[in-house]
């Protein structure tokens, strides 16, 4: 009886240990795919846009056009600034702009100060964005295996996304009778370039050119970008940040009969802001005047 007790005992000993010797060759094995199993981000290159209803011109019962200042150098709109190398997917809003552009995709509008004209007649070609504007930047020209010349070949490290910390913006904000609802929408971006002229010694600023949001937008939802470095996985895309009004920015005009920004009319920094208050106050009481209590 003793004898079989303890064959028994050998035989469940020998089992623990094969068990044992089991599981670390399974985590010896497991031990260079444990990052792989974690989930990552889903991607946002399938996604499409939610096209919202145009409004017929009827339902509008009031408008006004906004003109707005972006500084990327704030916190809050770091998302827009960085990365300035492309990396892990993401990468600045100029960076992906000047792609898109370079592309074809897009299409860039020359800047002009009076108005703004998103006409097929003023089409900047993709030459003279790099032109005149950009004489400090390098780029190859791209020749194919007969030595041909077929295009531009820009490297990701020269295009000057570092001296683009500044987008103007437009939008109009209009309240629809039909629901009832006042509404924002995006018109344009237009990148500001900052650079140091060494025959001036100072620090000179250029408005680049135009694009219109409706073009851009469908790429815009599938560029994501971080908010936050407390959590990788909070993203969203840029379209995304623009429609939930993710940024901070400044006005600077507002549509007027003389065409005048801001600083045009205003004597001093405190009657700016003093106008500023005014816009955002003028635009927030028009729907809240609207309801009877």
């Amino acid at each position: 009886m003793i004898k079989g007790f303890r064959i028994l005992a050998v035989v469940c000993a020998a089992l623990l240990v094969s068990n044992a010797y089991a599981q670390l060759d399974a985590l010896e094995a497991n031990k260079g795919t444990e990052e792989s199993n974690i989930a990552s981000n889903p991607s946002l290159e399938n996604i499409e846009v939610i096209d919202f209803p145009v409004p017929s011109a009827d339902n509008i019962m009031w408008s006004k056009t906004l003109w707005r200042m972006i500084d990327l150098r704030e916190k809050v709109n770091h998302p827009m600034y960085f990365p300035q190398m492309p990396t892990d997917g993401r990468q600045s809003l100029f960076t992906y702009m000047f792609k898109l552009i370079q592309e074809g995709k897009i299409n860039a509008y020359r800047y002009n100060e009076a108005r703004e004209d998103f006409s097929a007649s003023n089409v900047l070609p993709f030459g003279e964005i790099i032109g005149p504007e950009m004489l400090d930047m390098i780029f190859d020209i791209a020749i194919d295996e007969n030595g041909d010349s077929v295009g531009i070949r820009i490297n990701e490290t020269d295009i000057p996304s570092r001296q683009i910390y500044k987008f103007y913006l437009k939008e109009v904000w209009y309240f629809d009778k039909h629901e009832s609802t006042m509404k924002v929408k995006v018109l344009g971006l237009c990148p500001q370039r900052y650079y140091n002229d060494p025959s001036l010694g100072r620090e000179q600023k250029t408005a680049l050119f135009w694009v219109n949001y409706d073009e851009i937008r469908p790429y815009l939802a599938q560029q994501p970008v971080v908010l936050n470095d407390f959590n990788n996985s909070q993203r969203m895309s840029y379209d995304d940040l623009f429609l939930k009004r993710r940024f901070s920015s400044y006005i600077y005009k507002e549509s007027n009969i003389y065409n005048r920004s801001l600083i045009e009319y205003c004597n001093s920094v405190e009657e700016v802001h003093a106008e500023q208050e005014r816009i955002k106050k003028e635009i927030m009481n028009y729907e809240q005047d609207l309801w009877e209590y």
